[in-house]
């Protein structure tokens, strides 16, 4: 009987460790499934240059395969020439208004990025009063639905220009000066100061010259007797140069402001009727003149359509009509799109024709999409918007391009 009941306790011992062994297998087996394959670098590559532009800064410490990549002037170029059009703007911090991303650490005064740790105490306190900052914002368009999104980055001057991710900002503590900055790699360099002249007498144009391989500031001015003078700026030298300005009476004003395209920054030279542009050529550094293809009013507007130049005519009451421009002579315009629409007012922001998509805003800063293809107009809904924007929205690519950066035309097959 006694051996009887050892030999059912030993039974009972050993069921029970066989049972605790098969516990401990199951539990290892997700473990061992989770173990991550070896994946080819150009995989890697294709995954992280489809994640949103924000995170890649953050993921480049990962480790250094990833920052390899990320860093790389190949996928730099890859990243940018798959990125959206966004909509950049500035919103007023103001006292009531909490500061963007307040108590992160990661928030990015601009003009902190070129002072020296020893510069001065008003400054730098400037730098978070919030009755004197801008926070730096974005909107993300997909469909009928526009998000606002942040940098995390704040900034005391005006946005003067955007390009290839750039952004071309008012300098305010060196009066007259400038700051070009990448929201995203937070990288910022201060430009040194040039001819001085009220804003609305002065127009600014960033520019990328890819047969010169150099980033350029393009600054025009115009004096009490209408004269209009220039000075370029090349990044890499950052100094200002003159250059013959256009003829006079070419420019009427200068609150037009600038479209790069097609090698060239073109303004509408006049308030009211305007039968020509006037265009600055990179390659021979002369101010030109084009016939439009209709007198066009105050209401009408040039912009950046695709690579080339947009132009908008207001035919009548709620219609327009898109033109673009293949060839700087008059017959280079071709009529592309009539358009009905839900504003009087049109100011064209974008255009994609690749998605058939045409962005624009009216005078009280409503954003509409148009449907080339479709034919039919939708007005966006953008969430976590607030009254307190500052000035315009500004077509912008978020990228992770520097002014050392030598882009492809992101409109350009390879």
């Amino acid at each position: 009987m006694m051996e009887k009941g050892k030999s059912s306790l030993l039974r009972l011992v050993e069921e029970k460790a066989i049972s605790r062994e098969v516990i401990e297998n199951e539990k290892r087996k997700p473990q061992e499934n989770l173990i991550i394959p070896y994946l080819p670098k150009d995989c890697i590559s294709n995954i992280l240059v489809r994640l949103p532009i924000e995170s890649l800064p953050q993921l480049r410490f990962i480790c250094k395969p990833w920052y390899k990549i990320i860093n790389s002037p190949t996928f730099i170029d890859a990243h940018f020439r798959s990125s959206n059009t966004v909509l950049i703007f500035l919103h007023i911090v103001g006292r009531d208004i909490s500061l963007p991303s307040r108590g992160k650490s990661n928030l990015f005064p601009v003009e902190s990025k070129l002072l020296q740790p020893e510069g001065p105490f008003g400054l730098r306190k400037s730098m978070f009063d919030p009755l004197l900052l801008y926070s730096i914002n974005f909107i993300e368009i997909t469909g009928q639905k526009g998000m606002v999104k942040e940098y995390n980055a704040t900034c005391l001057g005006h946005i003067r220009a955007s390009y290839n991710g750039l952004i071309l900002l008012d300098n305010e503590i060196k009066k007259g000066g400038l700051i070009i900055v990448n929201p995203v790699t937070r990288e910022a360099i201060d430009l040194p100061v040039g001819t001085m002249f009220p804003s609305g007498k002065e127009s600014y144009g960033l520019t990328f010259h890819s047969h010169g391989n150099d980033y350029k500031v393009v600054h025009l001015f115009q004096d009490h007797l209408r004269y209009v003078g220039c000075e370029i700026l090349d990044l890499s030298t950052r100094r200002w140069r003159m250059v013959d300005g256009p003829p006079f009476n070419f420019f009427n004003w200068l609150g037009c402001e600038p479209v790069f395209a097609n090698e060239a920054l073109y303004w509408l030279p006049r308030v009211v009727l305007n039968d020509y542009l006037v265009y600055f050529a990179l390659d021979d550094e002369k101010f030109h003149k084009l016939p439009l293809p209709k007198s066009c009013s105050s209401d009408d507007s040039i912009f950046r359509m695709a690579g080339q130049l947009g132009l908008v005519t207001h035919e009548e009451p709620y219609r327009i009509v898109l033109w673009t421009l293949s060839s700087s002579c008059i017959e280079g315009w071709k009529k592309q799109y009539n358009i009905t629409v839900d504003c009087r007012h049109v100011i064209p922001l974008y255009c994609i024709e690749e998605t058939d998509e045409f962005v624009f805003t009216d005078t009280i800063g409503s954003l509409y999409s148009y449907d080339l293809y479709l034919h039919y107009t939708k007005k966006i809904e953008v969430k976590n918007v607030s009254s307190a924007v500052h000035g315009r929205y500004l077509p912008h690519v978020n990228s992770l391009l520097s002014w050392g950066t030598r882009p492809k035309d992101r409109y350009m097959d390879d």
